[in-house]
């Protein structure tokens, strides 16, 4: 009879477990969504040891949970872009000697890295001049030279101290930035010295090379009132930059001679009453101006 009791209470019990589990038809709740919790950037620190240089580093972001998320959203900046810059994709450039802090984002979690740029000073090894060589036609003309001094690795040095000097100043002068100033005819040598490198360029000082484009005359008319009585024609002489050639030679002559003579200096003499057209040459320019020899005036 206890036999039969427990059989049936255990029958009893189990279909109640049966019967709870099939009432217990709860939805399952699903994972949580993945929240950027750490970043964490690798290498924690870059050395780049000269300018131009560049490095990489990656992010990896981490949820919650500590576990990766795969393709996370990833921004960079760098504390200090004039030392080190950074793109998109953790691609690190050196700009200048010294230290910034490069840092990765994600959402509201962030992680970064310390980058140090550490470029041993250049040394200058070679130097070109620009230009090669120059010619000035004018005393107190000038032209300008530029020195690029260039490195080990023909890399321009672009802060590089430059020292200029002339090899004949009593030719040409030459300034701290390179301006060459003509003096006197004459070849002068022109070097850019900086650390152990140089370069010579040479300049020419020639007068004659000037080739005249205009004349300006003074007065362009003049009115003399008494016979034998002078009066002074001034002529300036202009290369095509409208620049004065001053020791440019000068023709004089007169349309009319029997009224007004003028000499190799431009002095123009009244001969008779009358006008006359006083011309002024040198090279193919010309110029000329009027003369009026009225006794009544």
């Amino acid at each position: 009879m206890l036999r039969t009791y427990k059989r049936a209470m255990s029958v009893l019990i189990l279909g109640g477990v049966f019967a709870l589990a099939a009432c217990d038809d709860s939805p399952v709740d699903p994972p949580p969504t993945p929240v950027p919790t750490t970043v964490e950037v690798t290498p924690a620190e870059l050395t780049l040891t000269s300018i131009g240089a560049t490095g990489e580093l990656s992010a990896t972001v981490l949820d919650q949970d500590g576990v990766e998320i795969s393709g996370a959203e990833v921004s960079w900046s760098s504390s200090d872009a004039s030392i080190a810059s950074v793109g998109s994709n953790g691609l690190v450039t050196a700009e200048a000697d010294g230290s910034a802090t490069i840092t990765a984002t994600s959402g509201d979690a962030s992680g970064s890295a310390t980058v140090t740029v550490d470029a041993p000073e250049a040394v200058p090894t070679e130097i070109v001049l620009s230009p090669e060589a120059a010619t000035l036609t004018e005393i107190g003309a000038t032209t300008q030279f530029t020195a690029t001094v260039l490195d080990e690795d023909g890399i321009e040095i672009e802060d590089a101290v430059v020292a200029w000097a002339s090899s004949d100043t009593d030719i040409a002068v030459v300034d701290e930035d390179g301006v060459v100033e003509a003096v006197a005819e004459g070849t002068a040598n022109i070097t850019a010295e900086s650390g152990d490198a140089s370069a010579s360029a040479e300049v020419t000082v020639d007068l004659s090379a000037a080739v005249p484009a205009e004349i300006v005359l003074s007065p362009e008319a003049a009115t003399i009132t008494e016979i034998g009585a002078t009066t002074q024609f001034t002529a300036t002489v202009l290369d095509e930059d409208g620049i004065e050639i001053e020791d440019a030679v000068v023709t004089w002559a007169s349309s009319d001679t029997d009224i007004a003579v003028v000499d190799e200096d431009g002095l123009v003499e009244a001969v008779a009453e009358g006008t006359a057209t006083i011309t002024a040459e040198s090279g193919d320019a010309s110029a000329s101006g009027e003369v009026t020899v009225d006794l009544d005036g």
